[in-house]
C-alpha cells in the first residue's frame, strides 16, 4: 500500500475563525446597547406614571380620610422627597409616599399644600412631576377631584 505524502487540501474546517466571532460580539453588543437605550427611557416614562397613580391614590385617600376625621392636608416635603397627608401637624404624617429617585414633584398652589374640609373638597389645583427628560402636570378641579393632564 502506498502513502502520498502529498498534503490534504481539502479539509473541513473545525471552528470559527477569529474575524467571524468578533464581527458577531461586535453586532450583539450594538443591538445590545440600542435595546438598553429605549428601555432607559421607558423606564423613566414608567416612573412619572407610577407617580402619577400614587398621587391620585394619595388625593383620593385625603378626600375619603376628611370626610371622616375633618380636615387633611397634602403636602410635599422637598428635602426628604416625600409626599404626605396630615391631619393636624406635618410631623404626624397618615399616609405617604417617596418619589423615586430622579423625580421631582411639587403642588402649585400659594402655599404649596392642598386642603380638604370636612366635606373632601379642596380649592383646584396642579401637580406638577417631572425629571431629566419629561415633565407632567395633573389639573385637580378641588370639588369633584376630577383629574386632567395639561401641558406643563
Amino acid at each position: 500500500m502506498r502513502r502520498s505524502t502529498r498534503p490534504n487540501r481539502c479539509r473541513i474546517p473545525l471552528g470559527f475563525t477569529l474575524i467571524e466571532l468578533l464581527s458577531v460580539i461586535a453586532i450583539l453588543s450594538l443591538v445590545a446597547g440600542l435595546a438598553t437605550a429605549g428601555l432607559a427611557a421607558t423606564t423613566d416614562s414608567a416612573r412619572l406614571r407610577e407617580v402619577q397613580a400614587r398621587w391620585r391614590d394619595l388625593d383620593a385617600h385625603g378626600r375619603l380620610l376628611a370626610r371622616r376625621e375633618g380636615t387633611v392636608v397634602m403636602s410635599v416635603d422637598e428635602e426628604r422627597r416625600l409626599v404626605r397627608l396630615h391631619l393636624r401637624s406635618p410631623a404626624e404624617p397618615v399616609a405617604s409616599f417617596a418619589l423615586p429617585r430622579g423625580v421631582s414633584g411639587r403642588i402649585e398652589r400659594d402655599d404649596g399644600r392642598v386642603v380638604f374640609d370636612a366635606l373632601g373638597r379642596s380649592p383646584d389645583y396642579a401637580f406638577v412631576v417631572a425629571n431629566a427628560d419629561h415633565t407632567l402636570r395633573w389639573q385637580v378641579a378641588g370639588l369633584t377631584g376630577c383629574i386632567t393632564e395639561v401641558p406643563p
